[in-house]
């Protein structure tokens, strides 16, 4: 629709009258009071327009603007572009696509819990064989009545320690698992987010010879969103990294590294993941973020990380980029609003440089 400095309607296609499910004529009417009228109804101000209509910031600014509206029906975007007295408005109803994003969310939040419970119950079984060991000789001990107290404190001792080592992994799987149940928006903390991540996965790298490596900026602003969906892009490009850079040193012997880079620039957070893998090839490029595209071997991947990681990112009003390293491997940067300005490194240097032009970097998407 086209509408003039009162809301009034000057121009409507046939698909907003079906929209809005009116048989009357549009042109003329007032466009929240015709809303308002419909299944379609979003919260009104006192003034009349829409909560968050974003028809204000395009006269305002003279520039595009967009906004995503929920009603009873369902969600909406709307894209407004300016004229010279008047503001055009499309509205495209986003409701299954939503729909089909928390699904195919929940499905690889799913699988990633499974892997990470299959990690973990890997890594449980060290220290517990420990304590299994410990306790036997104990019992050996005892049986045979050649206790002496030293050597039984030794025994104590290991068995304290891997218990403590058992209870950590089970608290950091707890605590991933509760986020996940949570979807409640919030500041977050990226760096926090990070540190808290990074135990349920690094020995399991580590074992396979990847190791991973962190430079978080202190001076990394808060963002505005889900704690529980910014750590599932995290680990979903964890996952892909160690995928790419094991498959390419590990399966040759080699250590392998993964550099996990925080830091605030231009009134935006960027959080980016490098590997060392074989990089991107330029014919993936185009499904990249597609749902169900991977390269790997059938049953190594569900295909949904990236387009998963790709829908939280946008959903947050951020971007994620793949680029291409000079030195070999691949690098995914995702830049999310900051929620207070940009207060850089305190050391005063840039640790990613100027976005989105890399050179000699390659930017996918």
């Amino acid at each position: 629709m086209v509408i003039d400095g009162d809301y009034r309607i000057q121009r409507a296609n046939q698909a907003l009258s079906t929209h809005l499910g009116t048989g009357d004529p549009l042109i003329h009417k007032v466009c929240h009071e015709l809303r308002a009228a419909s299944k379609w109804a979003l919260l009104r101000t006192r003034e009349g327009p829409c909560v968050g209509c974003p028809v204000g910031r395009t006269r305002g600014t003279r520039q595009p603007a967009d906004e995503e509206l929920s009603a009873d029906a369902g969600i909406v975007t709307l894209h407004t572009f300016p004229l010279e007295s008047l503001t055009v408005c499309v509205y495209r109803d986003v409701t299954h696509e939503r729909e089909a994003t928390r699904h195919l969310a929940l499905t690889d939040r799913l699988a990633a819990i499974g892997q990470l419970a299959g990690g973990v119950a890997h890594e449980l079984n060290n220290p517990l064989s420990g304590i299994l060991a410990s306790s036997q000789l104990m019992l050996r001990d005892l049986s045979a009545g050649s206790l002496d107290g030293k050597e039984e404190r030794e025994f104590l001792g290991e068995i304290e320690s891997a218990a403590q080592r058992c209870k950590k992994i089970v608290e950091h799987l707890l605590r991933f698992s509760r986020q996940a149940r949570r979807d409640e928006m919030g500041r977050v903390k990226l760096n926090l987010l990070v540190t808290e991540a990074l135990p349920l996965i690094e020995h399991q790298y580590a074992l396979r010879g990847v190791h991973l490596n962190c430079h978080l900026d202190p001076g990394t602003s808060d963002v505005l969103g889900s704690a529980a969906r910014l750590q599932q892009v995290l680990m979903n490009l964890l996952a892909n990294a160690f995928d790419a850079t094991w498959a390419k040193k590990g399966s040759a012997g080699l250590p392998g590294l993964i550099r996990v880079i925080t830091e605030s620039q231009d009134d935006a957070v960027y959080l980016t993941v490098r590997d060392q893998g074989a990089g991107i090839d330029e014919g993936h490029v185009p499904r990249l973020f597609s749902p169900f595209f991977t390269t790997k071997p059938e049953g190594q991947g569900t295909g949904l990380g990236l387009a998963v990681a790709y829908g939280i990112v946008t959903d947050h009003g951020g971007t994620i980029r793949a680029y291409n390293l000079p030195e070999g491997g691949a690098e995914f940067v995702v830049r999310l609003p900051s929620c207070e300005p940009s207060k850089g490194s305190e050391t005063g240097e840039r640790l990613l440089g100027p976005r989105p032009s890399l050179p000699p970097r390659r930017p996918f998407r």
